[in-house]
């Protein structure tokens, strides 16, 4: 038992070290670092076994930011131990370990997806985007051929409709962190419409297309998320064209 304990401590200390790609965020650092950027934090205790099992990924996952600047340039891996900064922990309200963070700008959002190495890639790969990305109506096609994503489309004709347009980008911001949907931004009202094969009214409208069914919603935009993931596909939803 003696023995499983002093392995253990010698792994933590091996994924600690100085050569660390893991962000170590203390007092004196915490709150300048988080304002800017995205900051992947794993709040932990030594004492604490699933954070010790989750130790190498962390590092793996750290390494692979580093190695990949291009794709994760705004992407910082860091840790906080609890143990010792009990006032960064009780002001960020950590009531387990291991508790995920992910700070952008300093705004943070609870991680509560698997804890694989691949499954933390594809989760920043995701936030690494922006909430909403504008493109043309002719990548259309490209963007809905993949099945297992909700796109929500704002056809932008009038971007003068400010509305619409921020409360759309505020919603985006709000629940980028679901894998799905994905929000569009295009211009072109009517080359978007040939693309969906749908017709689009007059002046700005919201486009959810998802297994190669694309319609027009027409409801609240406030619940448009909630319309998208749970009633896309109910032919009785007044709220589609």
């Amino acid at each position: 038992m003696m023995l499983v304990f002093l392995i253990t401590i010698i792994i933590i200390i091996g994924v600690s070290g100085e050569n660390s790609p893991v962000i170590e965020l203390k007092q004196d650092n915490f709150q300048h670092s988080i304002s800017s950027g995205l900051w992947f934090v794993e709040f932990y205790a030594p004492w604490c076994g699933h954070c010790n099992k989750l130790a190498h990924v962390w590092e793996e996952l750290a390494d692979h930011i580093q190695s990949d600047p291009d794709s994760f340039k705004s992407v910082n891996i860091a840790k906080v131990n609890c143990d010792e900064q009990t006032s960064i922990c009780t002001a960020q309200q950590i009531k387990g370990y291991p508790t995920i963070l992910l700070f952008n700008d300093g705004v943070s959002k609870k991680y509560a997806g698997g804890r694989t190495k691949q499954e933390f890639l594809n989760y920043l790969t995701h936030m690494s985007r922006p909430a909403v990305e504008e493109i043309l109506s002719s990548q259309i096609q490209n963007i809905i051929k993949d099945d297992d994503n909700v796109n929500i489309i704002l056809i932008n004709k009038n971007k003068e409709d400010s509305d619409l347009h921020d409360i759309f980008y505020e919603i985006a911001r709000e629940v980028q962190s679901i894998i799905s949907p994905n929000f569009w931004d295009v211009s072109d009202r009517i080359k978007a419409g040939e693309t969906l094969g749908i017709t689009l009214p007059e002046g700005n409208s919201l486009v959810i297309a998802n297994n190669g069914v694309n319609l027009v919603y027409s409801g609240p935009i406030e619940k448009v998320v909630l319309k998208s993931l749970q009633l896309w596909n109910s032919s009785t939803n007044t709220n589609f064209q």
